[in-house]
């Protein structure tokens, strides 16, 4: 039994999380509450036009949205800057799947699951990078 002050591995707190959000994503279609309530989508859509804002003057550049989830935000930052170049990376391959899915008119996103603590992005691949809720 696992109590505050047992250790565990990295290795293991990063599976404990994967399969929630995994979970999650099956059987909600989505990873965090505020997505799914009138007051969470219009907060959604106010940070995607203030990233969308920030991002304006980096349109040409290589962004990385960490965290993506089920792509809740990936989306309308893609409606509004439709030629963004954007990889998406998450640690649940459900999540993934939905965001694949979700953002699948758009061929300049890319999605991958990935930690960052074991980050696969070299040095120099990419310019700009953004998270929500991580």
């Amino acid at each position: 039994m696992l109590t505050p002050s047992t250790p565990i591995s990295y290795e293991h707190a990063l599976e404990v999380e994967r399969s929630h959000f995994d979970r999650l994503a099956q059987q909600r279609g989505d990873i965090w509450w505020g997505s799914c309530t009138v007051s969470g989508r219009r907060r959604l859509m106010r940070r995607a036009d203030w990233m969308a804002e920030i991002l304006g003057p980096f349109r040409d550049s290589r962004v990385l949205e960490v965290g993506c989830g089920t792509g809740a935000l990936t989306l309308p930052l893609l409606e509004r800057l439709p030629g963004l170049r954007l990889r998406a990376c998450d640690i649940s391959s459900r999540a993934l799947e939905v965001a694949s899915r979700r953002c699948a008119a758009f061929a300049n996103a890319s999605f991958e699951m990935a930690d960052l603590v074991h980050a696969p992005f070299p040095a120099g691949e990419l310019d700009v990078v953004i998270g929500n809720s991580v």
